[in-house]
């Protein structure tokens, strides 16, 4: 029983030790020697407290700039919360943006497939022309040789025209 209060004891002077104290502190010593400690001597020139310990720890408290050791929670405080509405605001800010521009970026896509479908049609339709009066030429030579010509000249240039017209058939149109 004495063995588990003198433990309990010791555990409480060891936690307490660093929290009693100061803090790690660093100074320069009339030397010119740089020093770190506990307690700075009386005479000691540019002291700073390097660590402060603090009953409370944690990610929300920190030690003010004046090294005081004062430790305070800074994640409520005003600025920080208009730093984080105003950084919520940026973000859906961007995102809107990106929605509006991939919403645009679609409607361009789409409008350039249609173009080119447009064009596609309007290519097949001057192609189906062009067959159509290669065909409606040789319906029109064919009907030529069909009939009785005076003259043989004249029936041998519309047979070569019309060899012509049906090559250049078979190789533009279907």
């Amino acid at each position: 029983m004495k063995t588990t209060t003198t433990m309990t004891a010791i555990s409480v002077v060891l936690i307490a030790m660093p929290l009693h104290s100061g803090g790690i502190k660093k100074w320069i010593d009339a030397d010119g020697t740089i020093t770190f400690g506990d307690v700075p001597p009386p005479d000691a020139i540019n002291m700073e407290t390097i660590r402060h310990h603090s009953a409370v720890t944690g990610p929300a408290l920190k030690t003010t700039a004046s090294g005081t050791g004062a430790a305070a929670s800074d994640y409520y405080s005003p600025e920080k919360q208009l730093r984080r509405m105003e950084a919520k605001s940026r973000q859906k800010n961007n995102q809107y943006r990106q929605q509006r521009n991939a919403a645009r970026q679609d409607e361009l896509s789409r409008q350039q497939s249609i173009n080119r479908r447009h064009e596609a049609e309007k290519e097949r339709r001057i192609h189906r022309a062009r067959c159509n009066q290669y065909r409606a030429r040789i319906d029109e030579y064919e009907h030529k040789a069909i009939q009785a010509y005076r003259h043989e000249t004249e029936r041998l240039g519309d047979r070569s025209q019309l060899a012509r017209l049906r090559i250049l058939e078979t190789e533009v149109c279907d």
